[in-house]
């Protein structure tokens, strides 16, 4: 964000970033996989929490390489 005045990337997502960092923590660092578990240990609204989810799913696959490389003489 920041492409016009008043722009935040908070806006932009509909979350904040201490959201996020909570949300995260439960469900990639601690494996937490039940948005409802998340949604109360974090006192998170369920539609954020699964908001938040969607993001991190739908951009999974930036996290793996999309090739291999084999090489034989």
């Amino acid at each position: 964000a920041g492409l016009w005045a008043g722009q935040s990337d908070e806006q932009e997502l509909g979350f904040s970033y201490e959201q996020a960092d909570a949300v995260l923590s439960e469900y990639v660092d601690a494996g937490q996989a039940d948005p409802a578990v998340i949604a109360e240990h974090t006192s998170l609204p369920l539609e954020v929490v699964l908001q938040i989810i969607a993001r991190v799913d739908g951009t999974a696959y930036k996290h793996a390489v999309p090739y291999t490389y084999s090489y034989t003489l």
